[in-house]
């Protein structure tokens, strides 16, 4: 079995792209690994045996056995979440009223104290 067979292993039925995001890396370059057109480097293995638990010796060379863990069983929602582009611009919507409503609320509270000391200064 090859480096790339291993990694498609691995991989399972996850998408290339959301399997490669959290690697940092295309899902090109993992296709192009996967069909053994493209080598693994050191780093990107390192990655792919911490985030998917498996051993480098297993992923780099097919000894040892391969844990149990494949993409599909490690990849339990307490690691990845997976949510829909409307739900992301939901969740950054509310972030930014939030933030705003904060601002709001230092701006009057600034206006306020503003007030108080343009009173105190007066004749």
């Amino acid at each position: 079995m090859t480096v790339g067979e291993r990694l498609k292993q691995i991989r399972g039925r996850v998408p290339l792209r959301e399997f490669a995001e959290p690697l940092g890396v295309t899902a090109t370059q993992i296709s192009a690994i996967e069909h053994d057109k493209s080598g693994l480097s050191v780093d990107l293995a390192i990655k792919i045996a911490k985030i998917h638990n498996v051993s480098l010796d297993w992923l780099l060379m097919g000894e040892e056995t391969k844990p149990q863990n494949s993409a599909a069983q490690q990849n339990s929602p307490s690691e990845y979440i997976t949510i829909t582009k409307d739900e992301l611009i939901e969740l950054q919507r509310h972030a930014l009223k939030t933030k705003t409503d904060a601002l709001k609320e230092l701006e009057n509270e600034l206006h306020s104290k503003n007030i108080h000391q343009v009173l105190r200064s007066e004749p």
